[in-house]
């Protein structure tokens, strides 16, 4: 299909390194975490399968764009899609402080659906991992 070419293509590599390389222009962080998010789910198996430096890069733009809608509903939408996609993923996003970080980011911004949506799966699926943290979800 057409996402596992762009993948083939070099993609992931691509949206990462426009993470990398615009820290600061909330469009490119919108729009390239999204492309990771819908990228994602074409690399089980593969090297590209555990991506955290992308969910490093897409932390750190939800940190740096926290007043952006757009920018916080695409950066939430590419973590739920990275957060299905291997214990990896979930445990970097849980050594960045998504279990802080998350419920922070809906509390803020209530009027968004798509905050709220994507949010609550994150944190369900960061909450049964099983590594003890479900409390400090859900004290937040």
């Amino acid at each position: 299909d057409e996402r596992g070419r762009i993948v083939d293509a070099g993609g992931i590599q691509l949206a990462l390194r426009a993470l990398r390389e615009h820290p600061d222009s909330a469009k490119v962080q919108g729009c390239a975490a999204s492309a990771l998010g819908n990228l994602a789910c074409h690399t089980v198996g593969s090297p590209d399968h555990a991506l955290p430096e992308g969910i490093e890069l897409i932390v750190a733009a939800l940190r740096v764009h926290a007043d952006d809608k757009e920018v916080q509903e695409r950066c939430l939408g590419a973590l739920q899609s990275l957060s299905c996609e291997g214990a990896e993923n979930r445990q970097r996003l849980f050594e960045l402080g998504g279990a802080e970080l998350i419920p922070h980011t809906m509390s803020v911004h209530k009027d968004l659906e798509k905050v709220q949506v994507a949010g609550a799966v994150i944190l369900a699926r960061l909450a049964t991992d099983g590594r003890g943290q479900c409390a400090s979800i859900f004290a937040a």
